[in-house]
């Protein structure tokens, strides 16, 4: 198992660029495992860890991605989580969606997009895309059930909850 690191810079000029980066790295392998850090410093952004194995041709150093970060001296790390009947953690197969799934992840990434912008803020401060996969994967049934997904409990979930239950039943009629 190989290690590779990726900065997620949360400006918006940075942060699409850095997750395409991301993902166009994450369908060259074999995902292992994947954990984030919000670092929060001078430049804030999110520590990716993605623990691969190769998967066909090998990626030469050349194509490794590096973002210039500046050091900083304060790390938040998310809480380790239970098990639950709501999804806590994303292994290597939550992160694959059949083709309904993806049509909802997709209504909510774009329902995400309008919310942050009418807010005049970044995305990921309405939801990350591990929150709306999580969503998506929990398949809830009612605003109670979302109120319940790991990592989006508190203000998020009270602010968004019922507009995201709205999706999830439009989408199901």
């Amino acid at each position: 198992m190989k290690l590779k690191t990726f900065y997620l810079r949360l400006s918006r000029e940075h942060l699409q660029e850095d997750e395409t980066k991301l993902n166009e790295f994450i369908s060259t392998v074999k995902v292992e495992q994947i954990e984030t850090h919000l670092v929060d410093g001078k430049v804030n952004f999110w520590s990716v860890l993605v623990f691969y194995d190769q998967m066909g041709s090998v990626i030469s150093d050349s194509e490794n991605i590096k973002l210039e970060i500046p050091k900083t001296k304060t790390q938040k790390t998310a809480p380790k989580t239970t098990s639950s009947p709501f999804i806590s953690t994303l292994s290597p197969d939550d992160l694959t969606l059949n083709e309904e799934e993806e049509i909802l992840y997709d209504l909510l990434r774009r329902w995400r997009t309008q919310t942050a912008d009418s807010q005049n803020v970044a995305n990921y401060m309405v939801a990350h895309n591990s929150e709306l996969i999580r969503i998506v994967k929990s398949n809830p049934n009612s605003t109670e059930d979302i109120h319940k997904i790991k990592t989006w409990k508190g203000e998020k979930s009270k602010q968004y909850a019922q507009e995201v239950w709205a999706i999830i039943e439009q989408n199901r009629k």
